[in-house]
């Protein structure tokens, strides 16, 4: 699974120095390679081992910005509750970030 996610951020990258392989990205000589294409070179044995703790340590997101995030949903949400107990209306925008909060 971690694999997949540093694939879906671009991670695994080829060096190409041919222009007509990069049309998209003129005078690039990298290109990043998908995670259906990571999934197509695993099946067919070319991707290379890459450990799984090396990727573990591209994550940016540590315990601090993780418990800063729980804390700014529970604020809103408890914030939407009390706006419905005073009887205040509720905009869109309100009814809206909680339901992606409670998806995430």
């Amino acid at each position: 699974m971690v694999h997949n996610f540093y694939a879906g951020m671009g991670g695994f990258v080829i060096e190409t120095n041919d222009s007509d392989l990069h049309p998209y990205m003129p005078g690039s000589p990298r290109q990043s390679i998908t995670a259906q294409g990571v999934a197509i070179l695993a099946e067919h044995g070319h991707l290379p081992d890459i450990l799984q703790e090396p990727l573990n340590d591209k994550s940016k997101a540590d315990h601090v910005a993780k418990t800063l995030a729980i804390v700014q949903a529970s604020w809103l949400l408890i914030e939407c509750i009390a706006r419905i107990v005073t009887r205040l209306p509720l905009t869109l925008n309100e009814i809206n970030t909680p339901a992606h909060v409670m998806c995430a």
